[in-house]
């Protein structure tokens, strides 16, 4: 690893990005209300995709999230009644995602800030040392 300083970066802005997004999704779970939950689950899945149409299912996001099927249903069904989401069979379409966000928890933004999609763009230098011994010095003493 230490031969191939950037390779050593890129998996540890990976494994960074995921202890962040773990951390924030079992904080989240713990503290806020379904359907924030469901409206953050939603616009963070539309970003993954790249699109507004998600192929999922009820009983998938509901595993995802930890809660039963029916719950998530009753939430979707508000979402499509309020505009926000058109149900298919096997997706959902975002049809109002900034109020989706308006909906969602901040961990819907607290996760796409600090633990992006795409890490190696976004990865925070200051907690990824380059192996140097006062860059180490200064990650360890941010942390």
């Amino acid at each position: 690893m230490d031969a191939q300083p950037d390779i050593r970066r890129h998996l540890l802005c990976g494994v960074q990005a995921l202890l962040v997004h773990t951390s924030q999704v079992a904080l989240c779970a713990l503290s806020h209300r379904l359907a924030q939950r469901v409206a953050g689950w939603l616009c963070h899945a539309s970003e993954s995709v790249g699109g507004m149409e998600i192929p999922v299912s009820h009983e998938y996001i509901a595993t995802m999230l930890g809660l039963r099927r029916a719950s998530v249903t009753e939430s979707l069904i508000r979402f499509e009644r309020e505009g926000l989401i058109a149900k298919t069979r096997g997706a959902l379409r975002v049809q109002d995602r900034g109020r989706l966000k308006q909906i969602a928890c901040s961990c819907c933004s607290t996760i796409a800030v600090h633990a992006p999609l795409s890490p190696s763009l976004h990865c925070r230098s200051s907690f990824i040392p380059d192996g140097s011994p006062s860059q180490h010095r200064e990650a360890t003493r941010a942390t």
